[in-house]
């Protein structure tokens, strides 16, 4: 059995990459891991390549999270490294959501001060009509 190279996935010390089609001819025409369904036919790439592909996938996944199950992890140095980042990014995405809240908080104020600007307008122009009106008939009356 040989594996394929997966992005991010360390080879095992001692084995030689490969491509991406050595996955083929090691599932035998049909696949034999949990990822696939028991009652999933076994079907060329040639006649469903989406279907195939998610198998493929599947397997990949499964394969990359079997080897790094098998390699034990990490040092405890890479450990405290992964940690630390994990809690820095925590720290950013609650940063974050302050700011987001913020942000929408910003924006109802601004709508409902635009609505308020709306409704000003809206009087405005109706007292200016009111006055073109008036005007018009005061104009209408002084003429007579």
């Amino acid at each position: 059995y040989s594996e394929p190279s997966l992005k991010g996935v360390p080879a095992p010390a001692g084995t030689k990459p490969q491509g991406e089609p050595a996955l083929g001819p090691s599932l035998g025409g049909c696949g034999s891991t949990q990822s696939l369904s028991k009652a999933a036919a076994c079907e060329p790439p040639s006649r469903h390549d989406h279907t195939w592909q998610a198998r493929l996938d599947g397997l990949r996944n499964d394969l990359a999270a079997t080897r790094l199950d098998l390699d034990g992890g990490m040092t405890k140095q890479e450990r405290v490294r992964f940690l630390d980042r994990i809690m820095t990014l925590e720290g950013d995405v609650h940063k974050l959501q302050q700011e987001a809240e913020q942000w929408r908080s910003r924006c109802l104020e601004s709508e409902r001060d635009r609505a308020a600007a709306a409704a000003s307008e809206d009087r405005a122009q109706l007292e200016l009509r009111d006055a073109c009106a008036r005007e018009r008939h005061l104009a209408q009356q002084s003429v007579e």
